[in-house]
């Protein structure tokens, strides 16, 4: 608690001192405590009265292997006689969440997209198994060796074998899941527009 009234004595001492250096200008304790909050954010439009419903409409995509929500739909409110020709639903199928809540829904879920943080995830992986590949199988396994192995040598057959193995497995254990399995072949990744 005493931290507190430090800190309101210091913003008030802080705004005594700019105050009196600016007094040509308007000082805003507000906006010198908060310089990057939106006082002009845009408001949401009002809920109109009447005979109205909500509805939910358009386009919700989501990250198929994160879940997170990259595009949500639009809510808005209708007039209820155009609500009820069979374009929205509130029966818990086309998008609609919950069945007979009065808000209706005309939903197209798309999952078939990976988000970018995700996509970057998957790059790194195939980086390192790129990399992986290139490099020398003795470096690859940080074996200290003090004459040179001809690339001809069974030893050197062996451990290229088994780091060709081991990427394989890599591979296969962490880059299948960016694989979709309706097409066998990456997903795509969602760019906002």
């Amino acid at each position: 608690m005493k931290y507190m009234y430090l800190f309101v004595l210091i913003v008030l001492m802080a705004s005594v001192v700019i105050a009196q250096s600016n007094k040509d200008q308007i000082f805003d304790p507000i906006d010198f405590m908060f310089p990057d909050m939106q006082l002009n954010a845009p408001i949401p439009e009002p809920i109109p009265q009447g005979d109205f419903v909500q509805v939910k409409d358009g386009e919700k995509i989501i990250c198929a292997l994160c879940g997170k929500v990259l595009k949500d739909v639009e809510v808005k409110y209708l007039p209820a006689e155009d609500v009820g020709q069979g374009i929205y639903f509130d029966d818990g199928t086309h998008g609609d969440e919950k069945a007979n809540d009065n808000v209706f829904s005309q939903i197209k879920i798309t999952n078939d997209v990976i988000c970018e943080d995700d996509n970057n995830l998957k790059e790194r992986f195939e980086f390192l198994c790129k990399k992986s590949l290139e490099t020398d199988a003795v470096e690859f396994y940080g074996i200290p060796y003090v004459t040179d192995m001809s690339p001809q040598s069974t030893t050197m057959d062996f451990l290229t074998n088994k780091r060709n193995s081991f990427v394989v497995q890599f591979r296969h254990k962490h880059l299948q899941k960016y694989v979709n399995p309706n097409t066998d072949v990456y997903y795509l990744v969602y760019k906002d527009e």
